[in-house]
């Protein structure tokens, strides 16, 4: 049996994967000239070039690509099997993005860990789209339109939005819709033309809605309207915490509808191991049941001929 470098093998299956040999060498923990060695020798073994060297970027050449094709699931079946020759604590990773995380997620993991207490959680706040099915986790979850190459989806949350204030601010727009032209408006920089589509909607007409703060994040948007900044348009779940607390109140009832939404995600050629299964299974049962429970009755109207509010992340395959 004639096998290649096992060493070089890994590395080469971490720059496939990242696209990039800095990036592979943080998740070897070497450094990148070692990675680059790693590949060299590995091209030396099989006499033929397995990637085209961009700039600071590495793309698989046809060769390579058919090469990690074959050898990745099999480099991932040789983890899994390591995995159960120990006896090892229950462990579930799911990379999320980060809003959902820092809102939502965290503020109820107690739930999880209270009933399942010898599993392991592990969360990775990223925006970047993952393969599941060559990634280290378990599961995902993503804002977009549900549709992620090689994956299951449920949905778990609409995006439809509301605007928040501190109350006191949001009191003096209820009674003055006029109050409108002058207060400062907190935009989510990626979904700017947001608020436009929602004074639309609500039918008021006159407001410049592109003038204000434009942050990166939904939690500086938020943080922005908790300081009293302005007001923010955000997803509803993700400040029914706040609402109830009374830190933030409705500015007004009206709810945008936004045709995207917060999808839980996991390989369809994943086995999930028993603790992702359970996680998976709760957070799915606890977003229903959050749906659910949530006293209030938004008023919503279908944006149809408008273009979406928020968009999906484009679905790659190599980052996700």
């Amino acid at each position: 049996m004639r096998l290649p470098p096992l060493n070089a093998l890994r590395a080469f299956d971490a720059v496939a994967r990242n696209g990039s040999v800095k990036e592979a060498a943080s998740e070897l923990f070497v450094t990148p000239a070692a990675v680059s060695l790693q590949i060299k020798q590995l091209e030396a073994w099989g006499g033929t070039p397995l990637f085209t060297r961009r700039v600071r970027e590495m793309q698989l050449n046809e060769r390579g690509a058919s090469f990690h094709q074959a050898t990745t699931r099999h480099l991932r079946a040789i983890a899994q099997a390591a995995a159960q020759l120990k006896p090892s604590k229950a462990v579930v990773t799911v990379t999320t993005v980060p809003s959902f995380a820092s809102l939502w997620l965290v503020p109820r993991l107690a739930q999880f860990t209270d009933q399942f207490a010898d599993v392991e959680v592990r969360i990775d706040a990223d925006p970047r789209l993952m393969d599941l099915s060559r990634s280290e986790f378990d599961l995902a979850v993503r804002e977009g339109g549900g549709a992620y190459p090689g994956c299951v989806t449920q949905l778990l949350f609409t995006s439809n939005a509301v605007p928040v204030a501190v109350p006191s601010l949001a009191r003096e727009l209820r009674k003055n819709s006029g109050r409108w032209q002058s207060v400062r408006l907190l935009h989510e920089s990626v979904y700017a033309s947001q608020w436009a589509q929602w004074f639309d909607g609500r039918g008021i007409a006159g407001v410049d809605a592109t003038r204000g703060l434009h942050l990166s994040h939904t939690m500086l948007v938020l943080g922005a309207a908790k300081q009293a900044q302005g007001v923010a348009l955000v997803p509803r779940f993700l400040v029914e915490d706040e609402l109830a607390a009374d830190t933030l109140a409705l500015a007004d009832d009206f709810e945008l509808q936004v045709p995207i939404g917060y999808h839980l995600a996991w390989g369809k050629e994943q086995t999930l191991s028993p603790a992702a299964e359970a996680f998976r299974t709760w957070i799915i049962a606890l977003a229903q049941a959050d749906k659910f429970s949530s006293a209030h009755t938004p008023v919503v109207k279908s944006l149809r001929n408008q273009p979406p509010a928020r968009r999906a992340p484009p679905a790659a395959q190599t980052k996700h």
